[in-house]
């Protein structure tokens, strides 16, 4: 049979579509785990923190979230910390409740006891439920001081729509090595703060990303200026975006695995 130029290239094109969405259903399940080194003047002893986000438990997907804890757990957390969107508000409200106890039941697989959290925009409504039944700790508009390998850590919480210039923020001192948790990047703004490390999400980094251009489109006030990853915001302060465990609205993932992002913080004293 023969076939004109016209429905040669439209034969590409649709291949092309159909291979691109075939790799980013594939992309979904598998972890991309990233490495980072921060060091600060204020650590005596090198500790490692995981960072997790908008997982998007839904009802069903339980070979997933048993890799995910299985993977974290391998990866010896002294601390563990997850900003927001943890559940995934599947349309029909009977499968609330599953997504609830799928979260529950995860946070009881991780070998960790420093678990702290900031709830997401997915999860407002739902703040007490989350959290009433497992070991995390949110830690929305709150402040809390820990200690791990003999460091002082200062961890500060913000929910969804509050902003670095948070009564909280402002009470924070410059002693400890202070670590910020907030959902969105579009809470990072300029006001002078004590935080060394923030942590945030909500963007998935785009789900869908092209080499040079980055993510198609970010969900934030500030579009794509905190996409995905590491931002040195000033000499002692770095902002960190990470991709997200799970996806909202459309199910797929291109060129943006879903990430366990592992730090590892040491002293920058030599």
């Amino acid at each position: 049979m023969n076939m004109n130029r016209r429905n040669f290239l439209r034969s590409i094109t649709y291949s092309s579509i159909g291979l691109g969405i075939m790799r980013g259903i594939y992309e979904i399940d598998n972890y991309d785990i990233t490495f980072h080194t921060i060091t600060n003047s204020k650590i005596k002893n090198p500790f490692r923190l995981i960072h997790l986000t908008d997982m998007h438990f839904d009802s069903g997907n339980q070979t997933k979230i048993s890799q995910l804890y299985n993977l974290v757990n391998l990866l010896t957390p002294d601390m563990i910390v997850m900003t927001g969107d943890y559940i995934k508000l599947e349309d029909d409200a009977k499968f609330i409740d599953k997504e609830i106890n799928s979260f529950n039941s995860f946070i009881t697989k991780l070998i960790c006891d420093k678990i702290y959290a900031c709830t997401g925009n997915w999860d407002i409504g739902y703040e007490l439920d989350l959290f009433k039944h497992n070991k995390a700790k949110n830690l929305d508009e709150k402040i809390i001081e820990t200690q791990i390998n003999e460091n002082e850590i200062i961890i500060s919480g913000l929910s969804y729509g509050e902003n670095l210039s948070h009564e909280l923020i402002k009470k924070i001192n410059d002693t400890h090595f202070n670590l910020g948790l907030i959902h969105s990047p579009d809470g990072v703004n300029d006001t002078e703060n004590n935080l060394n490390l923030i942590l945030s999400g909500h963007t998935h980094g785009g789900q869908i990303r092209f080499p040079i251009y980055g993510a198609l489109y970010v969900p934030c006030i500030n579009g794509k200026k905190y996409e995905a990853g590491l931002y040195e915001l000033n000499q002692n302060q770095i902002l960190y975006v990470n991709r997200g465990i799970g996806e909202s609205i459309i199910p797929i993932r291109i060129n943006c695995k879903p990430e366990i992002a592992v730090f590892d913080i040491e002293t920058s004293q030599k």
